[in-house]
């Protein structure tokens, strides 16, 4: 020990393991095309089987209970065999989004429980041998390789979440925008890159839009429109839902109106009067087609 007991104690850096290449590959291997990403990954299902655990990888989130459901969904609740589904389709992908993160998790968890178990086997049989007899070293090389594929499934799963993640990110601020599926996908499938969340893939979608752009600018030069095809330009673009506050405006005018009108008044009775008969009623006079009697000329 160097120093006195107030003087400045210098940390130790932590050691930090290199980067094994062949280990990234695997990890990297869901970032090209995240949207394709598939859980579980089934090449590694042989070493990622756990005892009373195996239905967690292959299986999605937990359902909604019955009650929730019959709550949240009262139209959909006589259909209780059936899994229930949020109702807006942009919810509906963020929960299959969030399925394939639980199924990636799960088996993730399930390799690592199997690395502990053949390294703790490994452990055991070289723990305090002074010789190792050829069926030992058999075991021991079987039980590394085991190993050694149980860390590319780890790796694997650990990015599919990572990808999965990333998708869920970008559905989240494209759901923002009004374009249409198609158009997202290129976007939502993108490569995973360090420098943004969309990477390279902003720069490719502002030069395709604006490709199109100049290509209707061009063509609507030198191929006009008939005046029925033409966009009215003219008039201003409703905002959405503005008929709808239109209508509710006009009824409540509507209803001010006919509460403010005065109230008709009842016709009064009026009892004839003695020695005074009733006036009779004039006769109907002819209308402007009926032919007028020419008078007698005296």
């Amino acid at each position: 020990m160097t120093g006195g007991p107030w003087s400045e104690r210098v940390r130790e850096p932590e050691p930090k393991a290199p980067c094994l290449p062949a280990l990234a590959k695997y990890a990297e291997a869901a970032w090209r095309e995240p949207l394709k990403a598939r859980a579980p990954a089934r090449a590694y299902m042989p070493f990622t089987r756990v005892a009373g655990r195996g239905e967690a990888i292959t299986s999605a989130t937990p359902r909604l209970e019955r009650a929730m459901s019959a709550l949240f969904l009262p139209a959909e609740s006589q259909w209780l065999d059936r899994k229930p589904s949020l109702p807006a389709p942009k919810d509906r992908f963020t929960a299959q989004l969030a399925d394939k993160c639980f199924q990636f998790g799960a088996q993730s968890v399930a390799a690592a429980n199997n690395l502990a178990l053949m390294a703790g086997a490994i452990s055991r049989i070289t723990t305090g041998a002074t010789s190792i007899s050829a069926k030992e070293l058999a075991d021991i090389s079987r039980l590394s390789g085991a190993i050694l594929h149980l860390n590319q499934a780890h790796a694997v799963c650990a990015g599919g979440t990572m990808a999965t993640a990333v998708v869920a990110q970008r559905h989240l601020w494209l759901s923002l925008s009004s374009l249409k599926e198609c158009q997202k996908a290129p976007l939502l499938n993108a490569p995973v890159s360090t420098t943004g969340l969309f990477g390279e893939a902003v720069e490719t979608a502002t030069l395709a839009f604006k490709k199109v752009e100049e290509d209707r600018m061009l063509l609507s030069r030198h191929l006009p429109l008939a005046r029925a095809s033409r966009p009215d330009t003219s008039r201003k673009a409703s905002r959405p839902g503005a008929s709808a506050k239109r209508r509710v405006r006009r009824q409540k005018l509507e209803a001010t109106a006919e509460s403010a009108a005065p109230a008709p008044r009842a016709e009064s009775f009026r009892p004839p009067i003695k020695g005074h008969s009733k006036r009779p009623a004039a006769p109907d006079r002819p209308g402007p087609s009926a032919p007028r009697k020419q008078r007698k000329r005296t």
